[in-house]
């Protein structure tokens, strides 16, 4: 064992910051044999020596429990922000995808409507075109037909005269005195005028009017504007 003045030494080598008391023994130790007297000096908690291995202090253990919480808190959270980031990137793929397929759609409604609006242009110019043959075939027609009621009648032409003693007369005037509707039609078709008087100061209308018998003109008088 060290002597008293061996081991205070020692203690206020090896712990400079313990108090003076601890290295004063000359009133408690005084008259000792320091070959037999032995001091026990229990050192405040903390100044003592490290643990053997295997005896962590507590404070250590809490350390390391502090240290793996730490540890497993940002493992957690580095899990967390690569499950948001994944999920913002799912998010953004399927977005993404939505576009396009709307992209498409829009795109095949497109395609549609000119199809369709192809298909009624086509179905317009085919409906033109064939009335266009009906007129055409109808004007054909109607022309035959004026030339025969003329040459039947006299008339060098739709507007032309024909003159009979006193008497001037003309196509128009004519097939409304017949109560020929049609050949009124195909007349005023031709450029007949309406308004032309004939001779007595008629009109064609007039004409028809003064011949109607039970509606025997109606034809007549309808083609001119009349009842």
């Amino acid at each position: 064992m060290y002597p008293h003045s061996n081991l205070v030494l020692v203690l206020a080598l090896s712990y400079p910051s313990l108090p003076p008391m601890f290295f004063s023994c000359e009133r408690v130790c005084g008259g000792r044999d320091p070959a037999t007297d032995t001091v026990r000096i229990d050192l405040p908690l903390g100044l003592a020596g490290p643990a053997p291995a295997g005896h962590e202090s507590p404070g250590a253990e809490r350390e390391l429990d502090r240290a793996a919480a730490e540890q497993e808190e940002q493992e957690a959270q580095r899990r967390a922000e690569e499950d948001e980031r994944r999920r913002a990137e799912e998010e953004e793929e399927e977005r993404r995808r939505a576009e396009l397929r709307r992209a498409e759609e829009e795109e095949e409604e497109e395609e549609r409507r000119r199809l369709a609006r192809l298909e009624e242009e086509q179905a317009e110019l085919a409906e033109r075109e064939r009335r266009e043959r009906a007129e055409a075939l109808a004007a054909q027609e109607r022309r035959a037909q004026v030339g025969a009621f003329l040459k039947a009648e006299g008339f060098a032409g739709v507007s032309a005269p024909r003159r009979r003693l006193l008497q001037k007369s003309y196509p128009l005037h004519r097939a409304a005195e017949l109560g020929n509707g049609q050949m009124v039609e195909y007349l005023l078709a031709e450029g007949a005028d309406p308004s032309q008087k004939n001779s007595s100061g008629l009109t064609a209308a007039q004409v028809a009017t003064k011949k109607n018998r039970g509606g025997s003109h109606g034809g007549a008088l309808r083609a001119l504007g009349g009842a």
